[in-house]
């Protein structure tokens, strides 16, 4: 029971910092096979 408090007090505290990072992963992931299409196309960087 002690374990589950402290998660959930832990995953409380972290949420302020995960909040943005996850979405910020999330478009990174969806977005980075533009990249390799656009060199293959020879779109300059």
């Amino acid at each position: 029971m002690a374990a589950l408090v402290v998660v959930v007090a832990g995953s409380r505290g972290v949420a302020g910092i995960l909040g943005p990072i996850f979405p910020a992963l999330v478009r990174t992931v969806a977005v980075s096979p533009l990249g390799g299409l656009l060199r293959r196309r020879g779109v300059p960087a």
